[in-house]
């Protein structure tokens, strides 16, 4: 295991790799070391252009981005047994006479029997569907129909 005391630094070896550093004339131990004296809490105030020139070899730090996972899952797991809940409160408790219904007469009816007599009642009203069709035929003569609609081509012109 290494030690290191941190020494204040000696400014004149600063200025020297400084001038050496503008030159262009040093190496990269060198800058790093240039960088490392520059960074003591004695030269805070001072070659601050210099330290920022030099900061590429600052430390990078990694950042790790924590989720909290236990957290989220626990959320989740309330969404998940709420919506599980009001579907089953939906379906099965619900009963299904209350499910069943017609209005008739602006009265609601519940009981399945009358519901059904009803909607028998209202079908048997209903004319077969072929003398409806055969009336409909009755009306309309093709022989018309075209003569209406060249009529109307006619007048266009």
């Amino acid at each position: 295991m290494r030690i290191k005391f941190l020494s204040k630094p000696d400014s004149i070896k600063v200025e020297q790799l400084i001038a050496k550093y503008y030159e262009a004339l040093t190496t990269s131990e060198e800058e790093r070391e240039l960088y490392r004296l520059l960074s003591h809490p004695s030269m805070k105030g001072k070659y601050n252009a210099e330290r920022a020139m030099l900061s590429y070899f600052k430390d990078k730090q990694t950042v790790q981005l924590r989720l909290p996972v236990k957290k989220i899952l626990r959320h989740a797991a309330v969404v998940a047994v709420m919506v599980v809940s009001a579907f089953y409160l939906m379906i099965v408790v619900t009963p299904d006479a209350q499910a069943s219904y017609a209005w008739v007469n602006g009265k609601k009816v519940t009981n399945i029997q009358k519901v059904k007599s009803f909607a028998e009642a209202s079908l048997s009203n209903l004319p077969s569907s072929s003398s409806i069709v055969d009336e409909k035929l009755k009306e309309v003569s093709t022989e018309k129909v075209i003569e209406n609609q060249l009529a109307i081509f006619a007048e266009q012109e």
